[in-house]
């Protein structure tokens, strides 16, 4: 069923470049890599490439794409305005990640990373090379869709069919195991199937459903009426059957917020799927919010807060407090891991920033996503609240460093860019007429 799945993005593609013809070739490269991406790690090399496991088709496409994207880049330099990408919050923050990938790997074999069962491979396929590519895939959405209003459109329907093929995934992973057959057992055997199909936790993949989900609900010059609803529709699916309370929360604030801008169509369409959800998982949810209590009770906890959190305050927050400790200014490196009784993450994006790079990451981090806010606050589209979105699931658990789970946020963040840069140009064409 996932390879059905998995080739279905050959006849998107084909229907993406018929219906957006007048689209260059790099824009065409980097909305079919967007698609891939949505795959996540479904697809991988069983063999070892340079020496390194781990590798997936996506990494070796995306040389092809930003080769492509750089060489229209070139020709085009002369004659459009490009927006600055690499500002100097993400200059700080790629160049503090970097920092925290040297003092990993300089601390092999005896790291917290490489103790957890990571392999050097692990360190630098996905906690450098992917994080990387992530970013630099920001800048190649901007450049494209900042060179035309064809180009950002097929952005936008990549970003929906995406939207789509993860939902379709993600189902297809947590059903073929039984994960809805009844109790949090079976809960949990739908969650760990989806680990084992997408190399990568169900939490991760839960924020990762949550901004296509903004995304499909705000983006607004597809004018796709049809696939709009179906992709909103496959996201909010996608987030239930993650079964992540923080995705839940998260999605849920940001719809509170958005609510009065959208169209009554809009709305009731959302209302509409969000009430179908609940009548059909209603009794998996509950579970998962039991599964939660249970878990506080195995760390004996006495608190309410902590009882809320699934026993995080007790058994993770308080030993990655004392880690912190250690090295409170720079940091252990990244992928640093909390040890104690329920070692490995420590399930809040804060904690793990200062983890990895100390108290001057998380200023570096903070100034960065403030300046995300303040530089969208007035457009208000889609970025702004994966933003917000980001910062609420951060409280327990997710990353804000780029990875797999977030794949799509720097996709988003050039699209913004670009729509940015484009209003602001026709404002200060509109005042040079005026003044004329």
């Amino acid at each position: 069923m996932e390879t059905f799945i998995i080739l279905s993005a050959i006849p998107i593609m084909v229907y993406l470049i018929k219906t957006s013809k007048e689209s260059t070739l790099g824009a065409r490269a980097v909305s079919l890599l967007i698609i891939m991406t949505s795959m996540g790690g479904v697809i991988n090399f069983e063999k070892p490439i340079g020496g390194l496991q781990g590798f997936q088709p996506i990494h070796f496409f995306w040389v092809l794409a930003f080769v492509i994207v750089l060489y229209e880049f070139r020709l085009s330099r002369s004659s459009i305005d490009f927006p600055k990408f690499f500002t100097i919050p993400i200059f700080l923050f790629i160049t503090i990640y970097i920092i925290g990938i040297l003092v990993t790997a300089t601390a092999w074999p005896n790291h917290t990373f490489f103790k957890e069962g990571f392999t050097f491979s692990n360190l630098i396929i996905h906690e450098f090379i992917v994080p990387i590519q992530i970013v630099i895939t920001g800048w190649m959405v901007m450049r494209v869709t900042a060179q035309t209003h064809e180009n950002m459109v097929i952005i936008q329907k990549s970003i929906i069919f995406g939207a789509i093929v993860l939902g379709l995934l993600i189902a297809h992973f947590y059903l073929q195991r039984g994960g809805l057959r009844g109790g949090w057992t079976t809960y949990n055997v739908g969650r760990d199937s989806l680990a084992k199909g997408f190399g990568l936790t169900s939490n991760s993949l839960a924020a990762l459903t949550v901004y296509y989900c903004i995304a499909c609900i705000l983006m607004a010059e597809h004018k796709s009426k049809i696939l709009q609803p179906v992709s909103i529709g496959f996201s909010l699916m996608g987030i239930v059957f993650t079964f992540s309370r923080m995705a839940w929360y998260a999605i849920a604030a940001v719809i509170i917020l958005i609510f009065p801008k959208l169209k009554w169509s809009m709305r009731i369409a959302l209302a509409m799927l969000m009430l179908l959800i609940w009548q059909q998982l209603h009794t998996q949810i509950k579970n998962r919010l039991q599964f939660g209590k249970n878990k506080a009770e195995y760390y004996d906890t006495q608190s309410n807060l902590d009882n809320m959190l699934a026993g995080r305050l007790t058994g993770i927050w308080k030993p990655a407090m004392k880690q912190i400790g250690e090295n409170p200014i720079f940091g252990t490196g990244i992928g640093s891991r909390v040890i104690g009784e329920a070692s490995g993450s420590t399930h809040n994006a804060y904690l793990g920033v200062l983890l990895d790079n100390g108290i001057l990451g998380l200023i570096i981090v903070i100034v960065l996503m403030v300046s995300f806010l303040i530089k969208f606050v007035r457009t208000k589209g889609p970025f702004f609240y994966v933003v917000i979105a980001m910062l609420i699931m951060g409280l327990v658990g997710h990353r804000f460093y780029p990875y797999r789970g977030n794949s799509i946020f720097f996709i988003l963040y050039g699209m913004a860019l670009a729509d940015w840069h484009r209003t602001k140009i026709s404002n200060d064409e509109k005042k040079i007429k005026g003044k004329g």
